[in-house]
This record gives C-alpha cells, structure tokens and sequence, in this order.
C-alpha cells in the first residue's frame, strides 16, 4: 500500500512503499502470466505518478517498469504463437526438443499397423504429460484459454487442447486412408488396442482423444467396417465409452482418476468445465469482501491437477512410435466426412463396397 496511514513515521512509511514496489517487480517476474493488459496499463500509469516521489521509489518504479518490459519482450513471439486455440507447430515442437534425444532411426516405409500399440500408448502419453506438467495455476485462472483476447495467459492449456485435437483427426484420419473394409477394421481395431494401453497407463486424456474419434461421424457410419470388429472389441470399446462418458458429471470418470496410482494424466477437459461453473456462478466479490468460498472451490480443483503433476512417466522415446505420435498428420473435419462418403457410399450394400476395392485393385 502506497498510502500509508499518517501516524507511522517517514522511514517506516518509505520502508512500507519500498516493499509494495519491490512485492510488484517480483510479481512480474515470476508470475507475468498473471498480467493482462489493462493491468500493464494500471502500473505503469502508477509508476508514472513516483516521478515527483523519494527518489528510492522513482528507481524501484522504474525497475518494475523494465521487468515488465522485458517480459513483454521474452513473450511477443510465444504470445502469436499461441494466441489461437490451434497453436502453431514451431510452439509444439518447443515441447518435444527435450525428448528427441539418442533415438534410433526406423524404416520410414514401416506401416502403421506393424508398430506395438503399447509402444504408441506409451509415447502418446509422454508428449501429453510433458505439456500437462508445464502448466501454471495462474493459466487455470479466469478461463483465460476459452477467450481469444486473453488465450496467451494459458499458453500451455491451449496447446493441450490443440493437442487432443489433433489426436483426435489423426485417429480417424489413419482409419479413413485405408483403402479396403479389411484394413479399416484392423486399423479400428488397433485404436481400441492402443485406448486399453491408455487406459491401463491412466492417460485419460489421450483416451479421450481416440473414443472422440471413434465417436466422430465420418467413423460411425463406416457400418461395413464397424461390422467386422469381434464382439471382444465392441465390448471393450463399450467400457472405455462408458467409463469416459459425460454422464451424472463425468462419475466414472472422476471415480477413476481419483482412484488411479500416479502417474497418471487426467482428461483436462473436465476440469476446465468444473473451473468455468465456478467463475461463471460466483461473483468474486460479496458485500465489498473477498469472495472466499468462490477460491476454495477454484483451490480444490487446482490442486487436484497439481497432484498429477507430481509424479512423472518415465519412458524414454523410442521409433518409430515416437515420431508417429510427434506428427499427427490430418485431414480436416469435411475432408474426412467426404472420404468417408466414398469408402462406404450412403446406403451401399456390403457387396458393393467389395466389388468397389476389387475394381480398384484390378485396375491399379
């Protein structure tokens, strides 16, 4: 507090001004991800007040002034990158330079198919923690991710978000590129291999990301393909469904994680939902006081994510799994549906579809 009631003396009063500059410099320093900028505005409208105060309070001010500058500076180029929910790629391979390191080279003509599902399990889960463990309490604050103009304070929550999404178009991207009903289902089949990997290494955010995919239109109506699963299948996909489901607020879901021996990767997108009811139901301030029950509800759910952070998976990266999961590469969601239309047209018979990939196969 700058204004300091009279009856403290002149060094004690200086003293308490220092500190209020210094507790300011510090606060930028460690915690910039906090500032907005109307708030860069407020202080530096209220550093331009100390010119004509002790000059030890002008050279602190103007301290302060050059650590948010610097910062301003440090994060323009994070701040564009990351300005959209749909990050740039130069801003997610920042994440992956630390786990790229003495991997083995691997046979680029090597399908997909032919790579262990645990070992895609595995490294779906170590790219997702990397950037799960990098996010700050201060980018669960405020719902900063869901508003454009303010996106860049959760920087490493907008990037998780991309990430699942991309997750997600890659799954039903390597389904819908196989040329026959056979490979689609093998192809199906080896994501419901890969989700139980996921499942049994509590990543429930990548888990998510391949029953969304399943779920997705352009998958479902692949009726010739979804036929050809083995009953063991459907049914192991019915409970990984079941168990990520919103329904009763995601019960299963939470009952699990709560329940789950760290390590463990939460699916984020529950809690993001639990902190927007509670900034949008609670006002922040009651009768000119602090609203205390609405932090303690923001604190519980923080701290929930915090104690994944914790415990870290400690796999070691490996090919060609690793570069797998590194790209993702994607069509986009009518590019999808279209290619869709022509592996299974509307209402073809399973016959059709045959002679279809026999023509096709004679002619090539």
């Amino acid at each position: 507090r700058l204004n300091v009631p009279n009856h403290i003396n002149a060094k004690d009063s200086l003293t308490i001004k220092l500190r209020v500059l210094i507790s300011i410099k510090e606060w930028a320093h460690t915690q910039f991800e906090d500032f907005d900028q109307a708030l860069i505005n407020r202080i530096f409208r209220f550093i331009s007040t100390l010119k004509s105060a002790d000059p030890g309070l002008k050279i602190v001010g103007d301290q302060v002034a050059a650590e948010i500058n610097s910062k301003l500076n440090s994060n323009s180029s994070e701040t564009v990158s990351t300005n959209s929910l749909f990050c740039s790629t130069s801003t997610i391979d920042k994440f992956f330079t630390n786990l790229d390191t003495n991997i083995q080279p691997f046979d680029p003509t090597l399908n997909f198919l032919e790579v262990d599902s645990l070992a895609i399990a595995k490294m779906l889960t170590i790219v997702d923690f990397k950037i799960f463990a990098s996010i700050k309490p201060s980018e669960l604050l405020r719902t900063s991710w869901s508003k454009p103009e303010t996106r860049n304070q959760s920087p490493h929550i907008s990037l998780l978000i991309h990430r699942l999404n991309r997750l997600t178009f890659w799954v039903a991207t390597s389904i819908l590129c196989q040329d026959t009903i056979k490979k689609r289902s093998r192809t199906w089949s080896k994501f419901i291999e890969i989700a139980q990997h996921l499942r049994t290494l509590n990543n429930f955010n990548s888990l998510m990301g391949i029953i969304a995919a399943i779920n997705m239109s352009a998958i479902q109506r692949l009726n010739h393909a979804k036929n050809t699963l083995n009953k063991k299948e459907q049914a192991l996909f019915l409970q990984l469904e079941t168990l990520m489901s919103p329904h009763l607020s995601w019960k299963e879901f939470r009952m699990a994680a709560e329940k789950a021996i760290l390590p463990a990767m939460p699916y984020l997108g529950v809690y993001l939902t639990d902190i927007t009811f509670i900034e949008d139901g609670n006002k922040d301030f009651v009768d000119g006081q602090i609203n205390f029950a609405k932090r303690r509800l923001q604190h519980k759910i923080i701290s929930t994510l915090l104690k994944y952070q914790q415990v870290a998976y400690t796999f070691p990266p490996e090919n060609p799994a690793y570069t797998l999961v590194y790209e993702l590469p994607s069509l986009n969601e009518d590019q999808l549906y279209q290619l869709s239309l022509k592996r299974e047209p509307r209402k073809s018979e399973l016959k059709d579809v045959l002679n279809q990939e026999r023509e096709r196969e004679r002619v090539v």
